[in-house]
């Protein structure tokens, strides 16, 4: 066991320095794009194999890769390009990498066919965004120069550079073979069954061709057969004499040929075929006794074609015969090579199982090792991810609310619901307590708030402080609780939505409708009752904790 282990290892490090960089194998697909950029390139997919062949794209870790379709079936020794586009939205600069993994699904149905599956490695550089047009990708400078399209790519299958002994391993273990190593033993069993293969192929080719020689006899049997028949059946069988002439006996058959060769001079003459002075002079020749004449020697005639007919018939017949023997021997020969042959390839393929079973137990420690970081890492950037998007969204979700709070505390200090005459002594404070104020208290809890006002201080207006602490500064904001305009009312609503409408609505630049009008008002009411809300909360929590 130790000198197996010994061997599987040696093996190991020869193929990775020998087949890790087939000379056919292209490099990575590496593709520079600026932030923001979509662009569209091509995969080339290479059937390999004689027959025609179905193939599966999947993407690994390349979300800006979107490839068009998923399944292609490509002829045999052909290509065909699946479209793909690159997207860079909201992609972070630097570099981004994963895999397009190329399966044939149908290869293992070809004896002959190596093809299984290519992992294709795709980096995308992301640079910064340039007054470049769009779609017009930076080549990274290995590749060619700048052009609209990212390169273009071609899947070359890994597995056609190796050894004929190594090139079936991964289709034989349905996934891609991580250690590529066969044990010595196998050689023989793999060359064992390849021969028998090529045995049972040309066994069968030969059965082919014996079985439409087979086939061509016993049509001509049959065609020789009907034309036997056919020569047989023209053969008036003799009838009883009918009428005696000069002693000699007549039938009816005589008489019905006289009719037909009288037939024949008419449609001569009728044709142009003969004149007349012609036709006349066989008419005169046509008697009984020269219909009979005739009649038996075409009969004589007819009796030796049709013996040489039956005679050709029975000879084809049994050429035919001779040959659906042969053939089935040949097809029988052939079924057993295939036979022999489909066990020598189940022998070698259960080698080859034992082999990457042992393989396997000396790699799955470390690429469970490698499994778990590489999660890790997709885990972590997904939760980066979306924590940034959590984060944009609730900015912009916070932006919008100010906007829309600012939009309707404008209206509100337009249209007075709140006084300003608790401020007029201090310059600049009502403008203060509008703009900067109230915002900061609705943006709070009344706990921050109150604390603010006990710890500290804050500018708000342009030509001096408010002290947020100072009762006597915020005394203003409390007699607002008494003063506001309610909006709410049955009477407040209508009175306020009316004075809107004779207003220009900021965000469309013209007056208010009545819906907008409507809406804003209640906008405007549900704002002041937080606000006052808020303004009794704050005041009971302060008086609470400065007594």
């Amino acid at each position: 066991m130790k000198n197996l282990v010994l061997r599987i290892l040696f093996l190991l490090a020869f193929e990775s320095l020998v087949f890790s960089q087939p000379p056919n194998q292209p490099p990575a697909w590496d593709v520079s794009l600026a932030q923001n950029t979509t662009a569209r390139s091509n995969l080339t997919v290479v059937n390999q194999c004689r027959k025609k062949h179905d193939f599966e794209v999947q993407g690994q870790n390349v979300p800006f890769l979107n490839i068009s379709q998923n399944r292609v079936q490509v002829n045999g020794a052909q290509t065909a390009n699946v479209p793909v586009q690159f997207n860079t939205q909201n992609l972070p600069l630097g570099v981004h990498r994963g895999q397009v993994l190329v399966v044939c699904l149908t290869c293992r149905s070809e004896p002959t066919c190596t093809q299984d599956r290519e992992v294709l490695q795709v980096v995308l550089q992301v640079t910064p965004p340039s007054n470049q047009p769009a779609n017009q990708p930076q080549q990274s400078p290995q590749n060619n120069p700048p052009t609209n399209q990212p390169p273009p790519t071609t899947v070359a299958y890994q597995s056609q550079t190796r050894p004929w002994f190594l090139a079936s391993l991964p289709s034989l273990i349905g996934n891609k073979n991580p250690c590529d190593i066969i044990e010595k033993d196998c050689d023989e069993l793999k060359r064992i069954a390849w021969e028998k293969e090529a045995a049972a192929a040309t066994a069968q080719k030969m059965a082919d061709k014996i079985n439409e020689r087979a086939a061509q006899a016993e049509k001509k049997a049959k065609e020789l057969e009907d034309a036997a028949k056919r020569a047989e059946n023209s053969i008036a069988a003799e009838r009883p004499t009918t009428a005696v002439v000069d002693g000699a006996g007549y039938t009816t058959a005589d008489s019905e040929y006289l009719v037909k060769l009288r037939k024949e001079n008419e449609e001569a003459y009728r044709a142009g075929k003969i004149n007349e002075a012609e036709y006349q002079r066989r008419a005169n020749e046509l008697t009984t006794k020269k219909a009979r004449e005739e009649r038996l020697a075409n009969q004589e005639k007819l009796k030796k074609e049709a013996a040489e007919n039956r005679k050709q018939a029975d000879l084809a017949s049994a050429a035919a015969a001779e040959a659906k023997a042969a053939a089935s021997d040949a097809q029988k020969q052939a079924d057993e090579a295939k036979r022999e042959a489909e066990k020598a390839r189940q022998e070698y393929e259960d080698c080859v199982r034992k082999i990457e079973e042992e393989c396997l137990r000396l790699k799955a420690e470390k690429e469970r090792q490698e499994k778990e970081q590489k999660d890790l890492e997709v885990k972590t950037a997904a939760a980066a991810k979306k924590k940034q998007e959590d984060e944009n969204r609730r900015q912009d979700a916070e932006a919008a609310r100010l906007e829309h709070q600012k939009y309707l505390l404008d209206n509100i200090k337009k249209l007075g619901l709140i006084s300003s005459a608790p401020f007029k002594d201090v310059p600049g404070a009502f403008d203060a307590i509008i703009d900067k104020i109230i915002p900061d208290i609705l943006g709070k809890t009344v706990e921050g708030v109150v604390n603010e006002m006990i710890t500290g201080a804050a500018e708000y207006t342009a030509n001096g402080p408010i002290p947020i602490s100072s009762i006597q500064a915020l005394g203003g904001l409390y007699q607002v609780i008494a003063k506001l305009l309610d909006p709410c009312s049955p009477l407040g609503a209508p009175r306020i939505a009316g004075r809107l409408e004779g207003m220009t609505n900021p965000k469309t630049g013209r007056k208010y409708t009545p819906n907008e009008a409507q809406k804003k008002t209640f906008e405007m009411c549900v704002l002041l009752r937080e606000l006052k809300s808020k303004l009794e909360a704050i005041k009971r929590l302060h008086a609470q904790k400065t007594r």
